[in-house]
């Protein structure tokens, strides 16, 4: 099965312990004040295997300072997010993609909740959003 089986409870127990009581996550995933991202969860829906999808989110820098995102990080190496390193004037925002690329294990089947941050150049938590997909034919399997 892989490493994304594997990693699929920790991106999932992570998730659920993100997430208020009515599930919602904050808009910048517990990031520095100001900054938001939206969507906080992108929802990619049902994917063919073996198929890349891309979404995109739009980081709002609500702050009186530049927002310098050194990196993103992503709790499966199937999920890539940028680009990066990415400057965000104060006031202003971005748009990144949100890429999901099976490569690694073209024949992974099922459901995934993957957890990204963006860090800046200290490693300091910026934002933090999910993405949720399911990898079937669109008539199940």
């Amino acid at each position: 099965m892989g490493r994304f089986l594997s990693r699929f409870p920790l991106a999932l127990a992570a998730l659920l312990t993100a997430c208020d009581s009515r599930g919602h996550t904050p808009g910048n995933g517990g990031g520095a004040a100001g900054v938001t991202l939206a969507p906080p969860r992108v929802a990619l829906g049902i994917v063919p295997p073996g198929a890349v999808k891309t979404s995109s989110v739009t980081v709002h820098n609500r702050t009186r300072a530049p927002l310098e995102v050194a990196d993103v990080e992503s709790s499966c190496p199937c999920v890539r997010i940028g680009p990066v390193p990415l400057r965000i004037d104060p006031g202003r925002s971005a748009r990144m993609d949100v890429t999901f690329d099976p490569a690694e294990e073209p024949d992974f089947r099922g459901a995934l909740a993957v957890e990204f941050t963006g860090r800046d150049a200290s490693r300091r938590k910026v934002f933090g959003g999910h993405v949720d997909l399911e990898v079937r034919w669109q008539g199940g399997e």
